[in-house]
């Protein structure tokens, strides 16, 4: 785990803080499934006090050589199935620049969205999931 990595992110979104969860990330990185790819793993979340937005934020710093368009692609297939499991399965895929960053969005049968988005020269990935009309995944990519 790196908690450096979270430096990517913004401190809040529309005055929620972002938060690392430092006990999820250690849960995943134990895990040993991407220790082949990732050498570091950080995890941060934002919830609106209405629970009426939220966010879960996953930055993950790939290994030097690693990453490439199908390494990319196969992730963030792996991580859209295992959030839309949960929320009725992945419903769609889409693309965006968002900030003049290019992000890989999906969409769960259930409202729940995915973000993905290749930081190069952090040799980075950042993943997240979020719901709610505020788009805190959104926001997070602006910011």
């Amino acid at each position: 785990m790196d908690p450096t990595l979270l430096e990517l992110l913004p401190r809040d979104i529309e005055g929620v803080p972002l938060d690392a969860d430092t006990e999820t990330a250690a849960e995943i990185a134990s895990d040993g499934s991407i220790e082949p790819f990732v050498s570091a793993l950080a995890i941060a979340a934002a919830f609106r006090p209405d629970q009426s937005d939220y966010v879960v934020v996953t930055v993950a710093r790939i290994k030097p050589g690693v990453f490439s368009d199908l390494f990319f692609r196969g992730w963030r297939d792996t991580f859209d199935s295992a959030v839309c499991e949960q929320a009725g399965g992945v419903e769609g895929n889409a693309e965006a620049d968002i900030a003049g960053r290019h992000t890989f969005i999906g969409t769960c049968a259930g409202g729940v969205h995915t973000y993905h988005v290749h930081v190069p020269g952090r040799d980075a990935i950042v993943s997240m999931q979020g719901a709610g009309p505020g788009r805190f995944g959104e926001l997070v990519v602006e910011g």
